[in-house]
């Protein structure tokens, strides 16, 4: 295995756990915020998804030897 296929698996690994952080703090956001919610938290809530797409994206290029 190179080294290339090892950081493809990786990726994947913190996507996946950036996919299950965001659907707990989305589901957090849905059921406890209130007019003292911040904007921040909501936009870190998207970003998060964000990261989860990217690094599934980098994890499935790199497994795939796409770079």
């Amino acid at each position: 295995m190179n080294i290339e296929k090892l950081m493809g698996v990786v990726f994947l690994l913190v996507a996946v756990w950036q996919f299950y952080a965001f659907a707990r703090g989305f589901k957090t956001l849905r059921t406890k915020s209130n007019k003292s919610t911040t904007a921040f938290s909501i936009a870190g809530t998207w970003y998060g998804l964000l990261f989860g797409i990217l690094f599934l994206g980098f994890g499935m290029t790199l497994v795939l030897n796409g770079f």
